[in-house]
């Protein structure tokens, strides 16, 4: 793959070495994602799993192991995996709140939150406001289909 290679004791992507990577054992998984017999990485970085046992990849940005949640090479601490839910458009939501990418979605209600499109900007609402990506959103900044789906 034009993305990686190796030598004898390095892994690269786009000729700059991943540092800690074992060439020997080194995987491409896709999307951004590789491992070796003990690490997983996003991109360069090499991620601090909490269970390498169960890690996996969902998309290009975001992965879960039995104990964690991933956006690319960030573990979100605070999450409640046991009620992790990965929603379209790079939303998730746990029993507490609801995160775009790596980042809260101040004033989101997680337990009416629902995403309209599996896109990266796509337009969410809760059961009194919408969202898009991490911000509110005034049915002022909506368009005509967007006035339907916030119920403005």
């Amino acid at each position: 793959d034009s993305e990686h290679g190796k030598d004898a004791t390095t892994v690269y992507q786009w000729d700059v070495p991943i540092l800690h990577a074992d060439p020997a054992t080194f995987e491409r998984l896709g999307d951004g994602w590789s491992r070796d017999a003990d690490d997983f990485y996003s991109g360069s970085k090499r991620l601090e799993v909490c269970d390498i046992n169960t890690f996996e990849p969902l998309s290009m940005w975001r992965a879960v192991d039995s104990q964690c949640y991933y956006v690319k090479s960030k573990r979100l601490e605070n999450v409640d995996r046991e009620s992790l839910e990965i929603l379209g458009g790079v939303f998730a939501k746990d029993r507490t709140h609801v995160y775009w990418l790596q980042h809260i979605v101040d004033g989101a209600d997680p337990t009416t939150f629902e995403v309209k499109e599996d896109r990266m900007q796509s337009l969410a609402r809760d059961a009194t406001q919408c969202f898009i990506g991490p911000r509110f959103v005034t049915c002022d900044e909506l368009t005509p289909r967007g006035h339907e789906y916030c119920r403005c």
